[in-house]
């Protein structure tokens, strides 16, 4: 039951990035579903992790927001953990608009990691990311290098 929980929920993501928006939200639901279920059993980081993305791209920010909160405190020690719970967060705040918040995770780490092997394969588009928060009003301090 487990591993055709695991298919349905892939296969839900895969057709959700490959559909339009109205399909993609119920595809997306599917596969929240079933991670739901799964979390009962598994309850781990990963699993959070694409459960929280799911509920903020089918609008429910505040939810997936708090998970991610909780879920970052917990990454310490898990570079990749944390890094890919930092971005997932960063997003959440920006569907919401709230574009100082969205920019907080970002700066934090261009000034404590910019350049590890981590950050680099887990978000090489943090830059470009920190830049559209600055566009939408956000404040950098001095010293993070954007180029």
């Amino acid at each position: 039951i487990s591993a055709a929980r695991r298919l349905a929920c892939d296969l839900a993501l895969e057709l959700a990035e490959k559909t339009p928006e109205a399909a993609a939200r119920a595809y997306r639901e599917l596969a929240a579903e079933q991670i739901k279920i799964r979390l009962k059993v598994d309850d781990t980081p990963q699993l959070k992790l694409i459960s929280a993305r799911l509920d903020s791209l089918n609008g429910r920010h505040d939810g997936a927001a708090q998970v991610l909160r909780e879920l970052l405190n917990d990454a310490e020690g898990d570079a990749p953990l944390y890094v890919d719970t930092a971005k997932a967060l960063s997003e959440v705040y920006a569907r919401m608009g709230k574009w100082s918040d969205a920019a907080d995770l970002p700066i934090f780490l261009l000034t404590t990691a910019e350049g590890s092997a981590v950050l680099v394969e887990r978000w090489p588009g943090i830059k470009v990311f920190l830049k559209e928060c600055i566009a939408r009003g956000a404040k950098v301090p001095a010293g993070v290098k954007l180029d």
